[in-house]
């Protein structure tokens, strides 16, 4: 865990020299939220961007697990996860041994529950900071981190 408060700016440089981020994502976040992302990487945690799409047919969101966490996790298709919210932290945890409820797809993608978006956890469309805890993927809205 990273003892001092690291300014704003030089955070932003670390995060992008670690990740493959735009300067103006890291840009729209809190310091907090900066210092948090930073944190991940400094421990060792994979973590990951992705963005969350529309099923048009089927109305859902879809989820797909960047290719570096699906390495990592070492998931493919027909893979089986729990899911579990957190409603204080605003995280979705995706767990691999968790009571079979969503099936990945092919190209990784997980059909989420519209219960995420009425909890107003995730929205259509929105980035997700993707990082694995474990035998789980966890998922925040890049929203919750501004």
């Amino acid at each position: 865990m990273v003892e001092t408060t690291l300014d704003k700016e030089f955070l932003i440089k670390l995060i992008q020299n670690n990740t493959s981020w735009s300067e103006s994502l890291l840009r729209g976040l809190k310091e907090e939220s900066l210092q948090e992302i930073y944190e991940y990487i400094e421990t060792g945690v994979v973590i990951g961007k992705a963005k969350l799409t529309m099923n048009d047919q089927r109305y859902q969101v879809v989820f797909r697990i960047p290719k570096q966490i699906a390495t990592e996790m070492n998931v493919s298709y027909g893979d089986w996860f729990g899911i579990k919210l957190n409603i204080d932290t605003q995280e979705v945890a995706f767990d691999k041994h968790g009571k079979k409820l969503l099936k990945l797809g092919k190209g990784n993608k997980l059909l989420l529950p519209s219960t995420l978006m009425s909890k107003n956890l995730l929205r259509p469309k929105d980035d997700v900071l993707v990082r694995v805890d474990g035998d789980r993927i966890i998922i925040k809205s890049f929203t919750n981190y501004q």
